[in-house]
């Protein structure tokens, strides 16, 4: 891998010289046998693979990886993802889960240079991607999330919100949100308190709910993805899941922040971007950057030692 690599077309011309000469030569070499006399010149390899040398130093090779630890800034933001069952119901196109990753995905594609988290949730909560600002990795973690994440059926929206804010404030982060997708469903926990408690810290909470209050049924899948029937609770009756806006609307209210109910159109989205992207660029603490490893020493190096060897062997000859 190359920093420059157009440097490299000058190889080209290298490359073509010894052929070039090679012309050249046989023409002296007619027009002195016509003249009787001898115009042989050395070609001079040397020089030609100090000059490549000098042109491969110039393109700045670049192989390996080094960690360096810096003190990162910018902002935190810490998606909070609900995945338990009912996020699968499809009153929402392709379903309430689906529209949830791409709405996540718009605020890490519109926001980059901030530090990206993940917590997903369903009967309990784990850091599924802690802080990182590799903008990359946080897509492919929200792109993989899905229902089967969660062994554990239900809805704990307090303690996901409890260890968003833990996150952020082990991170250091002088800047930071939290954004809340979900239907709102909570069966353990008070969530408002947790909301409360992320004002008090300076943590603004920011919720998107998705679904319909009218709901809709949950569809089941196989371990292949197919779908094989409807979810039903223990008495064999089909589950409907509706949207409880009002829990999500207490939330935000309870945390400083917004709620919006998503739309097929994403336009959702437009506000939770413009709030992180107006994030005060503060520490976000120290980060672990991967580096690669500039290697043009070695090919000055190379190109030292050949052109000092062609002028010794030309004072020499």
């Amino acid at each position: 891998m190359f920093t420059s690599p157009t440097w490299l077309i000058l190889l080209v011309f290298v490359v073509a010289i010894p052929f070039v000469e090679r012309v050249r030569a046989r023409r002296r070499r007619l027009r002195g046998a016509a003249l009787g006399t001898s115009s042989r010149r050395p070609l001079r390899l040397l020089w030609l693979g100090g000059l490549a040398a000098v042109i491969v130093a110039l393109a700045n090779p670049v192989f390996g990886v080094e960690l360096d630890l810096i003190d990162a800034r910018g902002g935190a933001v810490m998606l909070v993802l609900d995945v338990s069952a009912s996020m699968d119901a499809i009153d929402m196109t392709p379903s309430r889960l689906e529209r949830a990753k791409l709405t996540a995905l718009d605020i890490i594609d519109q926001a980059e240079g901030n530090v990206f988290g993940l917590i997903v949730f369903a009967g309990e909560a784990y850091v599924y991607l802690p802080l990182t600002f590799d903008a990359e990795a946080a897509r492919l973690f929200v792109q993989s999330a899905s229902s089967s994440l969660v062994t554990r059926q239900g809805t704990v929206i307090a303690d996901a919100l409890d260890q968003a804010i833990e996150a952020l404030a082990s991170q250091g982060a002088d800047s930071s949100v939290i954004v809340l997708l979900s239907d709102g469903e909570n069966q353990i926990g008070d969530p408002v308190v947790a909301a409360a408690r992320a004002r008090e810290l300076g943590i603004r909470v920011h919720v998107i709910g998705y679904g319909t209050p009218e709901g809709d049924v949950i569809p089941r899948y196989d371990a292949a993805g197919n779908r094989i029937g409807l979810v039903a609770n223990d008495a064999g009756q089909i589950v409907t899941t509706r949207l409880d806006e009002d829990s999500l609307l207490d939330i935000a209210e309870a945390a400083g922040g917004t709620y919006q109910r998503a739309t097929d159109t994403g336009v959702e989205s437009v506000a939770v971007i413009a709030s992180v992207q107006e994030l005060e660029l503060g520490a976000v603490g120290a980060q672990l950057q991967s580096l690669g490893v500039s290697r043009y020493g070695w090919a000055v190096l190379a190109a030292l030692v050949l052109l000092g060897a062609d002028i010794w062997r030309r004072r020499e000859g």
